[in-house]
């Protein structure tokens, strides 16, 4: 088994433990979804999946691919059990992401493409930071943490190195991450403020 198959597959289970666990979040009505962010987030890393493949970036094509399928799924039962109170601002994020997706479609480049598939990534984010300004405990840290990490992995697992590659996947770990210490300081903020 390569590293970057070993990676992968570490990934894959990472993504299995994330949705696991925010999904077992929701369930006992800890965490309430941003249906926008969800939504936005699996088409987002399905365009990545597909700047990938013809990347030829490897196994890492397998953990993008599960996670546009969670997120997607997650995204739709968010409109029914999720967070209701999506605001003008949120639809703005969430319509300026659509709208970049036909340029990405016709762009002839793939690095103009990763570009604004990032660009759409912080945008589809900017619902879920809003929220969790007010209510910080409504996002689970531990499936955020897991999140981090199995992008990680992801990184770990491209094979073909090249910034097309490679990009999207460090991109998310690291907002992954910057989203779980937002969620920690807002937590303590929102504490202090008790």
């Amino acid at each position: 088994m390569t590293l970057g198959i070993f990676f992968a597959v570490v990934g894959v289970v990472l993504s299995v433990l994330r949705y696991s666990t925010y999904i077992f979040s929701i369930v006992r009505k800890k965490t309430k979804p941003h249906p926008l962010t969800w939504i936005g987030a699996g088409l987002m890393s399905g365009v990545a999946w597909v700047i990938q493949l013809e990347e030829s970036a490897g196994p890492t094509i397998w953990v993008t691919g599960v996670v546009t399928l969670c997120c997607i799924g997650i995204g739709i039962a968010a409109f029914f059990v999720g967070e209701k109170g999506i605001t003008k601002s949120d639809w703005i994020s969430f319509s300026t992401a659509l709208v970049i997706i036909p340029v990405w479609i016709f762009a002839s480049s793939p690095l103009f493409a990763l570009i604004l598939v990032m660009l759409i990534e912080l945008l589809n984010y900017y619902p879920t930071v809003r929220k969790s300004y007010q209510k910080p405990y409504e996002e689970d840290i531990v499936s955020w943490s897991l999140s981090g990490f199995r992008w990680a992995c992801a990184t770990l697992a491209v094979t073909s190195f090249s910034f097309n590659a490679i990009a999207y996947p460090l991109f998310i770990t690291i907002s992954e991450i910057g989203l779980v210490v937002y969620l920690l300081y807002r937590r303590k903020m929102v504490s202090k403020a008790l």
